[in-house]
């Protein structure tokens, strides 16, 4: 949850409260179900004290807590389980609330399912940092791994949450961006009328909405990093793609194209260092490689007249096609032959006129 509370829910201004919005609804709603039923899926981690206990103002009152393993007190409540220390693993002295362990939230989340977002909503905003409460500043000890792999699952998935509306909204795609790079793929070799040198991503992993950059790279648009060696640029070309367009990255080309696959945590991440934006690659590659430039317009050239004169065989044997059956309907007489004729030349000038043309 540390990744998705610091760069995908949306704060106020302020940076105290949760913005009322589409994102942190759902955001909100996923840690909701989590929370509610980590109990039953997960029994043993659940009962894991954390190493700060989360505290917030709750809406949650005396009695709503009816449960036996709970004392009511003189107005507060107080779980009767307690740490080595001698605390208890939840007290309640209204609004307050003090709690230890999973297995108590989700306790909590069970006892009025009508305040559960509140209470989900007050919990994240009175503790931003609920890695660290949980775990501390320290590594994960062996019996805590588990349940720092689980959280990690969760903020993987939160995240998802949070990239997808940045993907229905940037202006390139996946999927665009991809299909011009298998383009660029199909162009590079060796020779002189070869357009690149080599092209290849720094991630073979996929996920599933097409991109290679890490999830939280995503956050900020990132589909993915290329290296593409031209044939007149040094040095290599380092280039990210994003919605918004794409870009030489000075700050892959320092890390030396470990791209996507050398970020293993949030710490590592740096944003891109970004001089201008193109469009698509292909703007990119013409602006800085002229070989790429003057090539790439003789092979369209080369392509278009490619079609162009196809299709003007397909026309003109269409035509002719369209002629002789005609003839072979009605049959031939002698005397229709200048008609015939007639139709024959207007067909090769209608083709040539529409090979001109195209």
């Amino acid at each position: 949850m540390g990744v998705t509370l610091s760069r995908a829910i949306q704060w106020s201004s302020d940076g105290n409260k949760l913005e009322n919005s589409l994102l942190n609804n759902d955001i909100l709603t996923e840690i909701m179900l989590f929370t509610e039923y980590f109990s039953e899926s997960h029994p043993e981690e659940a009962r894991l004290t954390f190493s700060e206990p989360l505290q917030w103002k709750t809406s949650l009152e005396v009695s709503d807590f009816t449960s036996e393993i709970y004392d009511v007190r003189e107005g507060s409540v107080m779980s009767q389980e307690h740490d080595d220390n001698g605390r208890p693993l939840l007290l309640l002295n209204p609004p307050d609330i003090t709690v230890h362990s999973f297995y108590h939230l989700s306790n909590i989340l069970q006892l009025n399912k009508n305040k559960n977002r509140k209470e989900v909503q007050a919990c994240l905003e009175a503790n931003k940092e609920v890695v660290k409460k949980i775990f501390g500043p320290d590594t994960p000890s062996i019996n805590e791994d588990h349940l720092f792999n689980i959280l990690c699952q969760l903020d993987e998935k939160l995240l998802d949450i949070a990239v997808k509306p940045i993907n229905r909204e940037g202006r390139l795609s996946p999927a665009a961006v991809n299909t011009e790079i298998d383009l660029l793929k199909t162009f590079c070799g060796t020779g002189e009328m070869r357009l690149l040198k080599s092209v290849r991503y720094t991630s073979d992993y996929v996920f599933s909405n097409g991109c290679r950059s890490p999830p939280w790279r995503q956050m900020d648009g990132e589909i993915c990093s290329l290296i593409i060696e031209t044939c007149d640029t040094e040095p290599t070309l380092f280039i990210t793609c994003n919605t918004n367009g794409v870009f030489l990255d000075e700050g892959l080309k320092r890390r030396g194209g470990g791209g996507e696959k050398s970020y293993n945590a949030v710490e590592s991440y740096n944003s891109p260092v970004i001089n201008e934006v193109f469009k698509d690659l292909v703007t990119l590659l013409k602006n800085k490689s002229s070989h790429f430039a003057e090539v790439a317009d003789e092979e369209v050239l080369e392509y278009c007249t490619f079609i162009s004169f196809n299709r003007f065989k397909l026309c003109l044997i269409s035509s002719i096609i369209i002629l002789i059956v005609k003839i072979v309907i009605v049959g031939f007489h002698f005397s229709d032959r200048f008609s015939y004729s007639l139709q024959l030349l207007l067909v090769l000038k209608c083709s040539r006129w529409q090979f001109l043309n195209i």
